[in-house]
């Protein structure tokens, strides 16, 4: 997935897209030990799950996409993690994908 699909840069992530051969896109989403405890990480999961939901129809179909959050971003407790703001960093990397791929 790193090599063969394509990588769009955000402050705080990494979006990686790449077609598949079904007729479904497929989310995949990787953050480190190092980011938060498991309290912030289920968090962040839960939170790209749903920025997916909401953003399903205008993303097309038959694509993989890998949500990565960068080593460098340390998060103390889940609730400085919010809706707002995963919204604002992870649509303008779905909306720099959609004509990519």
């Amino acid at each position: 997935m790193y090599r063969k699909g394509r990588r769009f840069a955000g402050s705080e992530l990494l979006l990686f897209v790449r077609r598949n051969d079904l007729s479904e896109n497929r989310l995949g989403i990787t953050v480190s030990k190092k980011n938060g405890n498991s309290a912030v990480r289920h968090r962040f999961s839960r939170l790209v799950k749903e920025v997916f939901r909401l953003q399903r129809d205008t993303l097309g179909t038959g694509r993989d996409f890998l949500v990565v959050m960068k080593r460098e971003v340390k998060i103390e407790t889940p609730s400085s993690l919010t809706f707002s703001a995963m919204q604002k960093e992870l649509l303008p990397l779905l909306d720099r994908s959609k004509g990519t791929i």
